[in-house]
């Protein structure tokens, strides 16, 4: 199976926790002082491809730190459209300049 492997790790040093406790951080930096996050990990050798039938963010669930009991609850988030803003960009010497267009999410966030 492809996708999220139900282990974390640190970023820093590479320590890897399964269970996917993602709220406590990396115990081996925090014991030193230095409080990092963690990371999911993943294992991207098979499909890993969007779900297009399924809500909002919950289309990526195979990259999500999400267990397959984890229900997903949505208010249709995730899917606000990018608009190219051509002349923005050229005038600030940027090739491709986008905006996100966060008034059509259920959020406007």
């Amino acid at each position: 199976m492809s996708g999220w492997t139900g282990a974390v790790a640190c970023p820093r040093c590479g320590t890897e926790a399964a269970g996917g406790d993602v709220f406590s951080g990396c115990p081996a930096c925090a014991a030193i002082g230095i409080p990092m996050n963690v990371h999911p990990v993943y294992d991207l050798s098979g499909d890993v491809s969007p779900d297009p039938a399924a809500p909002g963010l919950f289309r990526f669930r195979r990259l999500l730190p999400l267990s397959d009991a984890d229900d997903p609850v949505s208010l249709g988030e995730g899917n606000a459209p990018l608009l190219p803003l051509r002349r923005l960009g050229g005038a600030l010497g940027l090739d491709v300049l986008y905006l996100e267009d966060e008034t059509r999410g259920p959020t406007w966030s």
